[in-house]
Order: structure tokens, then sequence, then C-alpha cells
């Protein structure tokens, strides 16, 4: 009987979903918690399971890379096109239907 080598896959991990799920937002804090919130998504949007061809991103790195410059757009200090964060919400809650 031949075996076969399993290759090591790296675990999906959703810890930043996971705490935010067990908190209360902080209103204090908006900018800190729409940052929170968005790489929350960027975990849910990195599940190997995912898939794009209903979307107008090519793959994950692409949906990633454009939440990524939100983010740095929010930390910068500066407000993200609204568009821009709205989309990424309609995505997630496409997926998460899936």
């Amino acid at each position: 009987m031949k075996r076969t080598k399993k290759i090591k896959t790296e675990e999906y991990k959703i810890d930043k979903t996971k705490e935010l799920t067990l908190r209360k937002v902080d209103t204090k804090l908006p900018i800190k918690e729409l940052q929170n919130i968005l790489e929350s998504v960027i975990e849910l949007l990195n599940d190997p399971k995912n898939d794009y061809p209903w979307s107008s991103w090519e793959n994950q790195i692409d949906v990633v890379k454009e939440e990524k410059e939100i983010i740095n757009t929010i930390k910068s200090g500066k407000s993200p096109d609204k568009d821009d964060v709205l989309i990424l919400f309609v995505t997630n809650r496409i997926i998460i239907r899936n």
C-alpha cells in the first residue's frame, strides 16, 4: 500500500471575529472599532473555502488587499470611501450565508 505524504496546512483562524462577538463595541472609540471590524472581515474573507467567481475580485488576495487599503486609510486619519466599506459587508454577508 502506497503512503501519501500529508501536506501541513495553516489553520484557519478567526480570533478577531471571536473577540468581537464576545464583547460590547466601545462607542467612545468608533474609528478603532471600525478598524477591528474590518480586520475581522479580513479573517472571514481568508476562509480557504471561499471563492470569488461571483464578485469583481479576481481572488482572495485582491479582496484582502482592498480591505487592508481601507484599514490603512483609517489608520492615517482619513475617512474611507463609504461605498468601498459597504461593498465589503455585502460581500461578507454573502460568504457567511454560503
